[in-house]
């Protein structure tokens, strides 16, 4: 009686589609999940930094960040020093003490200091798209540049700023400051001075 029991029970197939479903639809969740965290990491390239915004608050990283969609924004930060060139000629020379006229060409390296609380400082007050377009940064520092070239070479002898440019290097990096807003001015190199007739 057992045996012909046995023999009448058929397996239902709903219970057998119902764990085919289960399985791949599992397998299915946990590649979408896997695939959204490896999406989420990003990894920050050399001689740059990742700006992260959103839930949590501000947040800076040099290697590796985790950012969620739709609760985090990100930036990159270009951090390496720039060189920008400017240049004071006949139309607009630089005055030196006793009205000595002269023209100057000279370079500034200016970049964007390597501490997280700098970082933030910078894109606040300045803004990520003017830190990462190098002719924009340049228009943000003309003004600074200039006034303080000027304010150098007003307090200074034309020859001696001449013979000593390691000293107008000096005061000029005293008077513009060695950071601003978030950058460092980290070098200036003077490649032309000529007094005007």
């Amino acid at each position: 009686m057992n045996q012909t029991f046995l023999a009448e029970v058929q397996p239902n197939p709903f219970f057998f589609y119902l764990f085919i479903f289960a399985t791949v639809a599992s397998l299915v969740l946990v590649t979408v999940h896997t695939a959204l965290i490896l999406k989420s990491i990003k990894i920050v390239p050399p001689e740059k930094a990742i700006l992260r915004t959103g839930f949590g608050g501000p947040s800076v990283s040099f290697d590796k960040t985790f950012v969620i969609p739709f609760l985090h924004q990100y930036e990159t930060i270009d951090l390496t020093a720039r060189k920008f060139s400017f240049e004071r000629m006949e139309t607009a020379p630089v005055i030196f003490q006793g009205h000595q006229k002269a023209t100057v060409i000279f370079d500034v390296f200016i970049r964007v200091n390597k501490e997280p609380n700098e970082i933030l400082l910078a894109a606040q007050r300045i803004g990520v798209d003017t830190l990462n377009d190098a002719e924009k940064l340049r228009s943000y520092f003309a003004p600074v540049i200039q006034e303080s070239i000027e304010q150098v070479t007003s307090d200074m002898d034309f020859e001696e700023c001449l013979s000593n440019r390691d000293l107008a290097r000096e005061k000029f990096l005293k008077t513009v400051g060695i950071s601003h807003n978030g950058l460092a001015i980290d070098d200036i190199a003077i490649h032309h001075l000529s007094r005007m007739e």
